[in-house]
């Protein structure tokens, strides 16, 4: 028997794949920077590594709220802000000129709607073939139980 060396991790949510999946806000992942591949239905001509990450502005993200009062927050209160954190803030329209917000509620409610759909898509195809798989399992225990 094998010794398990590192216990799960206590910390982590238990979800089931097939009843909810480990985001609320699925234009961002619960990350507050849109990241979905569907960003590219909305802006044209958008490349990951070169432009700018959009601010979600889901309706009730959470993430992308806070990214949002950072945005609009008075350069002097994110600079005060920045220094009381322990950080150096050369720049204090540095947020502003790091993020964009073009992309508006209805877009990003829009890309929200559209991952929401792929999840469910795949947790369909995962549970068909988890059953698959149960059922291969079963007949070749019987199988082996014969010989």
């Amino acid at each position: 028997m094998r010794t398990k060396i590192l216990a799960d991790n206590p910390h982590r949510e238990t979800q089931d794949p097939e009843i909810t999946p480990g985001w609320r806000c699925g234009c961002c992942r619960d990350t507050g920077r849109i990241s979905s591949h569907y960003i590219h239905q909305c802006v044209d001509n958008y490349h990951h590594l070169i432009s700018k990450p959009f601010i979600c502005q889901k309706e009730g993200c959470i993430e992308g709220q806070k990214y949002l009062t950072a945005y609009w927050m008075p350069s002097e209160k994110r600079k005060e802000y920045s220094e009381k954190s322990g950080g150096s803030c050369p720049d204090p329209d540095w947020f502003k000129k790091a993020f964009d917000i073009r992309l508006g509620t209805k877009e990003c409610n829009q890309i929200h709607e559209w991952e929401v759909e792929d999840w469910r898509e795949w947790a369909a195809d995962y549970t068909n073939n988890s059953a698959k798989a149960q059922q291969i399992l079963s007949k070749i225990n019987t199988v082996g139980r014969r010989l």
